[in-house]
């Protein structure tokens, strides 16, 4: 791996398909190393972090005025298409923004979240396939 400062940001070169390798074989070590290159390269505090299980898919979309994260929950049994999902428990979400004056799921569940240091922390007790997060700024 091969790590530079450039004058307007930064490049990790991978001298190995490490992408391919992770996705074939899941070694955890991998999945660091992926990660921890792709945090220095973004320089800053990643806009969103959490603690899930890995089968947890989190997408974060801006829109004027609102944050709208996707949860999607891919826990499932062993058979392949999943025929039963798993919910998952306990699930913590921190976005950087500005403070939200309301943050809400669109399947009504109700939101515990609270703001610190530029980030909203957010619990979602329960996912059980799909779910939608709205932070209004």
């Amino acid at each position: 791996m091969l790590c530079r400062d450039w004058s307007n940001g930064r490049s990790v070169y991978f001298p190995c398909l490490a992408a391919a390798a992770y996705a074939e074989y899941a070694i955890h070590d991998h999945q660091r190393w992926l990660t921890e290159a792709l945090r220095w390269a973004h320089g800053k505090p990643m806009p969103l972090r959490a603690e899930a299980p890995g089968s947890v898919q989190l997408e974060l979309w801006r829109q004027p005025g609102r944050l709208i994260l996707h949860l999607v929950n891919n826990t499932g049994d062993m058979i392949r298409p999943i025929a039963e999902t798993i919910p998952a428990h306990d699930l913590r979400v921190w976005v950087r923004g500005e403070e939200p004056h309301r943050a809400r799921r669109l399947s009504g569940e109700p939101v515990e979240w609270d703001y610190e240091a530029g980030e909203v922390a957010i619990q979602v007790p329960r996912l059980a396939l799909y779910d939608i997060l709205v932070i209004e700024q």
